[in-house]
């Protein structure tokens, strides 16, 4: 079980702090996990599953949003 913090995650994962902060309240991104009293970090396993459900939507959707057509 590996942790990874902010600075390693936007290196995975091209989205910015407060879309991530709001797709975790959404739940449609791994929920971070305090690791100390101001440290916040995710589950490395988690955010890759999360990689690869993306990677297996069709190309209509970007970020968990319907594009318009």
């Amino acid at each position: 079980m590996r942790y990874i913090r902010f600075k390693e995650l936007k290196t995975l994962v091209p989205l910015g702090r407060t879309t991530i902060w709001r797709m975790e309240r959404e739940g449609r991104f791994p929920r971070s996990r305090r690791i100390g009293k101001c440290a916040k970090a995710w589950l490395e396993a988690e955010v890759m599953v999360w990689m690869q459900e993306r990677a297996g939507d069709d190309a209509s959707t970007a970020n968990g949003r319907t594009r318009k057509k």
